[in-house]
């Protein structure tokens, strides 16, 4: 094995490794979070009835004001970005997807929690 070959290699087991924690901490923090929303959303029997109809307002709010390509399908913003970008997913639109999804999950909406967590990790992985 050349040199460059093992330099390479080196470069991708560290970030695989720095992806690798990241993701971990994204998680544990994730899972902390929707355990306090889903406290504090379920002592009270008002907000157990209002919050699920203003977090959708609330959510598209956020996304048509503060970041406008957040409001797209996970899919395809990743389909977009791996086409036209080499696969760069700005910041912004990750936290943006972190923060709607914290949202709907703590209001007791519907919603999946692997499919919001690998999209912020892999945004995250994107920055790095």
């Amino acid at each position: 094995m050349n040199k460059i070959s093992a330099n390479n290699l080196f470069k991708w087991i560290i970030f695989a490794g720095i992806a690798s924690l990241t993701g971990l901490l994204i998680t544990f923090s994730f899972v902390s979070l929707i355990k306090e929303i889903l406290i504090y959303t379920n002592k009270n029997t008002y907000t157990y009835f209002l919050l699920p109809l203003a977090a959708p307002l609330l959510c598209k709010f956020l996304a048509y004001y503060f970041s406008p390509e957040s409001s797209e399908e996970g899919v395809l913003s990743y389909l977009k970005s791996v086409n036209s970008s080499f696969g760069d997913l700005p910041f912004k639109v990750t936290f943006f997807k972190f923060v709607a999804c914290l949202i709907t999950l703590g209001c007791n909406l519907s919603g999946g929690v692997v499919g919001p967590l690998v999209r912020v990790n892999r945004g995250l992985a994107s920055f790095l």
